[in-house]
């Protein structure tokens, strides 16, 4: 049960990984997200950060605006 003015944070999960293309100082990977918003409402994705860990090291981070709508109780 939900009350009025809570909600549930989207879920985001890494759906698929391809390499868009590769240099001779490394690579470039594209990352493919679903999103799933469990609400009873659409819910405004504004930004999304994000880090990458190799390793168990952090090899990188970032934020991107993401100015995207989650359909309510849909992926």
């Amino acid at each position: 049960m939900l009350l009025a003015g809570c909600h549930a944070a989207p879920s985001l999960e890494v759906g698929a990984v391809t390499l868009s293309s590769e240099t001779e100082t490394g690579y470039v990977l594209k990352f493919d997200l679903e999103a799933t918003n469990s609400n009873e409402f659409e819910l405004p994705l504004l930004t999304v950060s994000y880090e990458l860990w190799l390793d168990g090291e952090r090899v990188f981070q970032g934020v991107r605006q993401a100015e995207a709508t989650l359909r309510r109780e849909g992926t």
